[in-house]
């Protein structure tokens, strides 16, 4: 079968793999990048349930907003100089790193209850959400090489997560 196109004329084999999604051995390069989309979008409601597990433990309102304000607070403040240890250690050290903070953040979590435990908490959590904010797509595009623009990279994320949807 054949497919013309302003008088050019394609094979059937040259559509189907121009429509593809992914190049071949791209899914299997970066299935953690893709997997870790997928988890981050299945969380996104979790905020809604810190805020009753810290109204069940007693916290006001108040209290709630200060806890909940220290994350963004600490990503702001550690933006900038957390970018430099993915210039010096490497893109995946500070991503992994990240990970590994946010894991023990959310961990400390079932431990601690008291105001300034959690703000710091939080805090922590939003320091490490600050080594991957750039590093990770840096590493992707290390990965892919000079093959694709960010651009396309990042519509191939949304693609994913539409089909997920």
């Amino acid at each position: 079968m054949q497919c013309k196109d302003n008088n050019k004329v394609y094979s059937k084999r040259h559509v189907l793999t121009s429509m593809r999604v992914f190049e071949r051995g791209e899914l299997r390069l970066l299935w953690p990048f893709y997997a870790d989309y997928l988890l981050s979008q299945l969380l996104f409601f979790a905020p809604a349930f810190y805020i009753v597990y810290f109204l069940d433990i007693g916290l006001s309102l108040f209290q709630l907003g200060l806890v909940m304000a220290a994350a963004p607070l600490a990503g702001l403040l550690f933006e900038i100089p957390t970018g430099a240890v993915a210039d010096l250690y490497g893109r995946k050290f500070s991503v992994l790193l990240s990970f590994l903070l946010v894991a023990a953040g959310y961990l400390l979590l079932f431990f601690f209850t008291s105001i300034p435990a959690l703000i710091a908490i939080f805090a922590l959590i939003g320091f490490a959400g600050t080594f991957w904010s750039g590093a990770k797509d840096a590493w992707v595009v290390d990965l892919i090489g000079k093959r694709k623009t960010l651009l396309q990279i990042i519509l191939q994320k949304q693609i994913f997560s539409a089909v997920l949807d």
